[in-house]
């Protein structure tokens, strides 16, 4: 069976009465339910031997009216909302997830909240600077970094993870392993980040399944000590698509609930810049998937390439840069960041400027 992948194309910012106007007549469609509208959409096919090619390009209407079942299936996903039950926000702007390392060796802040009373106290500032989520990670999974022993990581996070009980935000683990998937949930974390989407370790998803907690499935093409020596992809949009796929169907097939389950491409993981700036591109797609989604930018090297900044720190702008470009062309649900001061800051002034009456 041939692969088919849907683009949405032509984004239009117009007025309600034309919106409601030119969605009854099939000029344009609302995406994932959001204030972002298209008018064309591309269709992409993989071919037999691997290669994937733009088919061509339709007016809304041709798609809605499409009797091809493969083309609806995917149409559906790109035009209904998709959101975890903890997801409760505007549709113009995504949910902040402030990241709190607890590790000595994380790229960009690596020892600065290595101790736990430090840890639970930056956590607690980021939730006053705007954070919905606070995701707390006890391995550094950085280029080149190598795996923690679960002993060391349960020292790390768990109390951190205790320490928020009860705070107005929604808490995240970002861990490989599945003891301390458990041991966090039980703790008080109803979100799983996992770099590897449940790969690392084989009890993971059995843990998920005889939880509530919500999952974040990641693309990364290796594990984080070898991924940047395997960037080789035929085309990285759609081979980070398939995985995807691949491993959303996978865990729905062994009973967790796709209501439950994040996407999240793993910008940096396993990529070159320009493979990072091709995604970014073509976040759009991956609603075809049918899952909220969630990308993480933040300070990362890609933005010192292109900006030829060195210190992670710096990189703030470029941060905003592309959150904002996500945002506003790919209505994504979530970004993960380090600087929720600036992140929110920054939704907050394009939220105003694009819903005020001139």
């Amino acid at each position: 069976m041939v692969q088919l992948y849907l683009q949405p194309l032509s984004y239009h910012h117009i007025t309600k009465y034309e919106v409601e106007q030119a969605i009854s007549e099939k000029k344009i469609a609302s995406l994932v339910g959001k204030k972002k509208y298209f008018s064309k959409v591309a269709v992409w096919k993989r071919c037999e031997e691997g290669s994937v090619k733009k088919d061509k390009i339709y007016n809304v209407i041709d798609i809605a009216l499409s009797h091809d079942k493969s083309i609806q299936n995917i149409w559906q996903n790109l035009i209904q909302p998709h959101k975890c039950s903890w997801m409760k926000t505007s549709d113009s702007m995504p949910l902040i997830m402030g990241v709190v390392n607890t590790t000595p060796d994380s790229f960009s802040d690596g020892g600065e909240f290595s101790d736990t009373e430090k840890a639970i106290e930056h956590a607690k500032n980021l939730i006053e600077q705007g954070a919905h989520c606070v995701d707390i990670g006890g391995e550094s999974t950085r280029p080149g970094a190598r795996a923690v022993d679960e002993a060391v990581e349960r020292e790390r996070v768990i109390p951190v993870i205790k320490g928020l009980s009860g705070c107005k935000a929604v808490l995240s683990v970002d861990t490989r392993k599945a003891i301390i998937m458990k041991e966090a949930i039980n703790a008080g974390a109803s979100v799983i980040n996992d770099v590897s989407g449940l790969q690392f370790d084989k009890d993971s998803t059995d843990t998920l399944v005889q939880s509530h907690a919500d999952v974040v499935l990641m693309h990364s093409s290796d594990i984080p000590e070898l991924m940047q020596k395997n960037t080789t992809y035929t085309h990285v949009t759609f081979d980070v698509y398939d995985k995807l796929k691949n491993m959303v169907e996978k865990s729905v097939a062994c009973g967790i609930d796709r209501k439950r389950i994040i996407i999240d491409p793993g910008i940096g993981f396993g990529k070159t810049p320009i493979q990072n700036l091709q995604l970014l591109k073509g976040l759009p797609i991956f609603h075809g998937l049918g899952c909220p989604i969630l990308i993480g930018t933040s300070r990362k090297g890609f933005i010192g390439h292109v900006s030829n900044e060195e210190n992670p720190q710096n990189r703030i702008a470029g941060t905003i840069a592309t959150v904002l470009y996500s945002a506003l062309h790919s209505a994504i649900d979530c970004v993960r960041v380090h600087d929720v001061k600036q992140i929110r800051q920054a939704f907050d002034m394009w939220d105003h400027l694009h819903n005020v009456e001139l």
